[in-house]
């Protein structure tokens, strides 16, 4: 296909979008404008025409929109304020990761419950990120985005369905049955404004979902979505891993202490309705292996919790525990050492070309039947060991329950920031 197809393609569907939301933008500020009328006094078909020529009629308004760059400065010109309730003291809360370049960075489970608990300044906190699934149920099954939002989305931004109810607190509470809210343009497009819509059940991430509602034809912020589910619906979220869909990027040039040339780095979310235990995601990791190393030009594959310059792994820090070494107890009035800590598939530490300084890397027989190993970097062996062997030597990250002997010491990386 040509980059100029291509290209026409894209703006095709960049008009037919913005189409849509001309008409949904247009349509609710025309019935608010008529029910207006309508209190009046006026009856509704003489309502109507006055609404319509409130607004110079519709077309008339479409097409200004349009010369105005494709409609976007429609929002804040013809149209405001946005139909939202207290608009002008909505805000979007925003962190950045600077060392890892990224200017919006997502916010975990525990970060968005602090806001809300520590909140001096903000009414309320509600919390939105949005992904696709597959929606069964239908004639064919049907790929849907998804707008995941806390209970108390819509009702911070005075939005009340069309049709049924919006979510409630209960719809977040564990046990909970899963529900959705479609969105008025997938309501129409997809169920013909089906007027009976509330109640259908449909099948998404291995559950029921029950239909609860349909919001009015107002433009939605963020983003459009075809339906809303509650925060405790959404498999990711649920589970508090909170990951990104899948995406690729190349580590950066930038001397990490490993050879990044060639490596790629394959972030994704699984199906964790299926992943509920360490055990399946374990199965779950070495299938993904088993079935990505056979592949064309793939030298090497592993899996890993966090990789050296993730953009995540930068904004959360190191994931530090405390440790005790054997023959070395720790009084109580003495702070335990502590080591960042992750968890690696067998070939990761080569697959990166981090490089073997004392021992060995770990193999395919290191597992829960066997002893188990650890890999400490040199800084640690280092600071930990001084001039002593560190290999051979037991550590416990659970106060003795657990013993781990260290089998190998690997050179120093640079893993949260590159200078």
């Amino acid at each position: 296909m040509s980059g100029k197809l291509l290209r026409g393609l894209r703006s095709v569907l960049s008009r037919r979008r913005m189409e849509r939301e001309l008409d949904v933008e247009l349509r609710f500020h025309l019935e608010r404008e008529t029910e207006e009328n309508i209190r009046r006094g006026m009856n509704p078909a003489d309502a109507r025409r006055a609404a319509l020529r409130s607004f110079g009629g519709v077309e008339q308004v479409k097409e200004a929109c349009r010369d105005e760059r494709g409609g976007r400065v429609i929002y804040g010109v013809l149209l405001r304020p946005l139909p939202y309730e207290n608009g002008e003291r909505l805000m979007t809360l925003k962190q950045q990761a600077p060392l890892a370049g990224v200017d919006n960075l997502g916010f975990s489970v525990k970060e968005i419950t602090d806001y809300r608990a520590q909140t001096q300044t903000l009414d309320e906190v509600v919390e939105y990120h949005a992904m696709s699934f597959t929606l069964f149920g239908r004639s064919e099954p049907e790929r849907i985005q998804t707008g995941v939002v806390s209970a108390n989305f819509f009702d911070v931004l005075g939005v009340k369905p069309k049709l049924g109810r919006s979510f409630l607190a209960s719809d977040e509470q564990h046990g909970a049955d899963a529900v959705l809210i479609l969105s008025h343009d997938y309501w129409e497009r997809s169920h013909h404004s089906d007027p009976g819509i509330v109640g259908k059940v449909f099948r998404m991430n291995n559950r029921p979902h029950t239909v609860i509602g349909v919001l009015p034809p107002i433009p939605e912020f963020p983003d459009n979505n075809d339906v809303y589910m509650a925060t405790l619906a959404c498999p990711t979220r649920s589970s508090e891993q909170f990951k990104e869909n899948r995406r690729f990027i190349k580590l950066q040039q930038v001397s990490p202490g490993f050879d990044p040339e060639r490596v790629m780095v394959m972030r994704l979310s699984p199906n964790w309705s299926k992943c509920t235990t360490n055990q399946q995601y374990r199965d779950f990791s070495l299938r993904l292996l088993d079935r990505v190393k056979p592949l064309p030009g793939v030298l090497t594959a592993a899996i890993a919790s966090n990789h050296p310059l993730n953009p995540q792994g930068i904004a959360r820090g190191p994931f530090n525990r405390n440790f005790i070494i054997e023959g070395r107890p720790v009084a109580e009035s003495e702070l335990a050492p502590q080591a960042d800590f992750r968890v690696v598939s067998p070939d990761y530490l080569q697959t990166i070309r981090l490089p073997l300084i004392q021992g060995r890397f770990f193999t395919e027989s290191d597992d829960d039947k066997t002893t188990r190993v650890v890999v400490i970097n040199q800084t640690l062996a280092r600071h930990r060991w001084d001039n002593e062997d560190p290999v051979g030597r037991r550590i416990s990250f659970n106060r003795g329950e657990t013993w781990l002997t260290v089998a190998g010491v690997i050179g120093d990386s640079k893993n949260y920031r590159a200078a």
